[in-house]
């Protein structure tokens, strides 16, 4: 007996063969009308164009990988596929980045500290690694993140450059239809100061003044800080404590930069900084400044001596909070007259580039010049000068043999009045002027002693650099005499820091005299002359006698009035001179040509 499959098989014809039925007998038509076997199509739509990104130069993206997750080596809740390196899964990571230089920190500072506080802190630390899961950074671009999941990840920014950047970081999902941005914006930038003339100095100028009153401004046009004129050798004692503001001048340092700045601030005059000697032995490290010369020794030394600087500085280091403003003091204090010339040097840490500011100051002392207005006699025998200035050279040193003789100083100008009648007035006057830059105070000692046959005005006041003073002397003839006084014309500085800088010694002459003459006349007891009764052909002469009692020649005149008398008198002579203390004799005649 056949098995039923083999029956049907002969019968009918049919087998199945790999799960396909398959049969000898004739195909039915009626099979291709029968409804297919069901199936699914899935429609895929194409991704949107990617922007264009531009490649990322001062950013850098990290994968932060912690917890169970760095042990197993997935990335935290995803896993980072396409990195281009990883760090080691001990924690430690790839160099340069942040987490390495953090540990290489860490190390540096246990290495400095001692046994005992090292061995502690070694203890503490190893706790915290204890208790902390390990972490590391990879560089990754692409994750893969479960429903719900996070990544963090870490942006590390670094600029060659100083400035502002701005970058755009881009995230994209696989079959996803938004492009996430994320600005990245960082700062690049050094120490800084505000070099701002504005507001480094409180006074400023476009264009440098003409005059030479120019007090503690900053001058555009040459970028230079200028004191201008102050009093050259005044003693400095006090000046930290404000008293002498001519002297000082301050400088508002202001931190307009965006990290904490530590400033270092010397002469230019005076070489290297405080701590150049560390820059100079590692000219690498950061911050150092190794472009001041190396100090010279020897006899070498002695002979490229720089002057003393009449500048300094208070104080030498600043440390500036973020916009917070500090002032620098510079001073001033020149120990001769001349131009003086220096830089305030400012080295900020971290900063490699030293800035400079430039300063000067003159020192002067008062210069003062004489001018008599009229014409005088010198008192020199010999009248070489003829417009009665002796020179000041040779009066000045005359003056000071007779000082220190102690005799009476001998003027350099002589104010020589023309005698005068008496209660007559003349006024002569001298100029004093200012010839130097700084201003100063003039007395005329000596002024208040003088006989009130003279009077002096102005007798003293304050000069500006420039400026010039006329001084009136007036003379009054009271009573026969004569006067010869001596005034002295003293400069001081306006603070009479320095005492008396210039004694000028003048000479005030003058005399006032009176004109007398005796008459004597024929008769005694009568003054005139009387002819008495006379006939008209006489002619009788009469005889005056004219004497000056006096020192000085008079003239005489006669002059007759009355022209009846003027007809019948005749004088001889009629005018002349009369020598001092001579006599002269005048006839007066009488014509009898006509009666009277």
């Amino acid at each position: 007996e056949a098995p039923q499959k083999e029956v049907a098989h002969a019968v009918v014809g049919f087998n199945f063969n790999s799960g396909v039925l398959s049969t000898v007998l004739p195909q039915v038509p009626a099979d291709k009308l029968l409804p297919p076997a069901p199936y699914e199509l899935r429609v895929l739509a194409q991704p949107p164009k990617r922007p264009k990104r531009l490649p990322l130069t001062n950013f850098k993206v990290w994968t932060i990988v912690s917890g169970q997750a760095a042990k197993a080596g997935v990335a935290g809740a995803g896993s980072a596929v396409g990195a281009m390196s990883s760090s080691p899964a001990d924690g430690s990571s790839q160099k340069g980045s942040p987490a390495e230089k953090s540990d290489k920190g860490g190390k540096a500072t246990q290495r400095g500290r001692s046994g005992s506080s090292a061995a502690g802190v070694a203890v503490e630390q190893a706790e915290q690694q204890a208790d902390t899961p390990p972490r590391r950074l990879t560089e990754a671009s692409r994750w893969v993140i479960p429903a719900w999941g996070t990544i963090d990840l870490l942006v590390q920014f670094t600029s060659d450059s100083v400035g502002k950047v701005n970058e755009l970081l881009g995230f994209d999902v696989v079959c996803g239809e938004r492009n996430q941005r994320v600005v990245l914006a960082g700062a690049c930038d050094y120490p800084r100061i505000s070099t701002e003339a504005r507001n480094l100095y409180y006074k400023t100028a476009k264009v440098r003044p003409s005059t030479p009153q120019i007090k503690q401004q900053f001058i555009m046009p040459t970028n230079t800080f200028e004191f201008g004129p102050v009093l050259a050798g005044r003693d400095k004692a006090g000046y930290l404590e404000g008293a002498h503001p001519d002297h000082t001048a301050r400088f508002r340092i202001t931190n307009n930069g965006l990290f904490p700045a530590h400033a270092d601030f010397w002469l230019r005059s005076n070489g290297q900084p405080p701590d150049s000697a560390t820059a100079a032995a590692d000219p690498k490290k950061k911050g150092a400044f190794a472009g001041a010369a190396k100090p010279a020794t020897g006899s070498k030394a002695a002979a490229a001596a720089p002057p003393a600087t009449p500048f300094q500085i208070q104080p030498t280091t600043m440390d500036l909070a973020i916009d917070e403003t500090q002032e620098l003091t510079v001073f001033a204090f020149p120990a001769t007259e001349g131009l003086f010339e220096d830089s305030v040097m400012c080295r900020l840490r971290d900063n490699p580039t030293p800035l400079e500011f430039p300063i000067s100051v003159v020192g002067a002392k008062p210069s003062v010049a004489v001018k008599l207005n009229v014409p005088a006699v010198s008192h020199e025998p010999s009248g070489k000068t003829p417009t009665g200035l002796r020179r000041a050279t040779d009066a000045g040193t005359a003056a000071k043999g007779a000082a220190a003789k102690g005799a009476k100083p001998v003027a350099e100008y002589i104010m020589q009045f023309d005698r005068l009648l008496l209660n007559r007035k003349d006024s002569q006057s001298f100029t004093v002027s200012n010839t130097g830059v700084v201003p100063f105070k003039w007395q005329l000692a000596g002024a208040t002693q003088l006989p009130p046959d003279f009077k002096v005005y102005p007798s003293s006041g304050e000069l500006p650099a420039g400026k010039h003073v006329c001084v009136t002397v007036e003379f009054t003839a009271i009573k026969k005499q004569e006067l010869s006084e001596l005034v002295t014309l003293e400069v001081l500085d306006i603070q009479e820091a320095l005492g008396i800088s210039r004694s000028i010694p003048m000479a005030i002459r003058g005399e006032a005299y009176d004109i007398h003459v005796d008459i004597k006349f024929p008769q005694e007891n009568f003054a005139g002359v009387d002819y008495g009764p006379l006939r008209v052909v006489d002619s009788v002469a009469k005889q005056l006698v004219l004497k000056n009692t006096e020192k000085y020649d008079v003239k005489f005149s006669f002059a007759i009035r009355n022209e009846t008398v003027k007809q019948l008198v005749q004088i001889t002579p009629e005018s002349g001179v009369v020598l001092p203390n001579k006599e002269v004799q005048v006839m007066v005649s009488s014509k009898g040509e006509q009666s009277v």
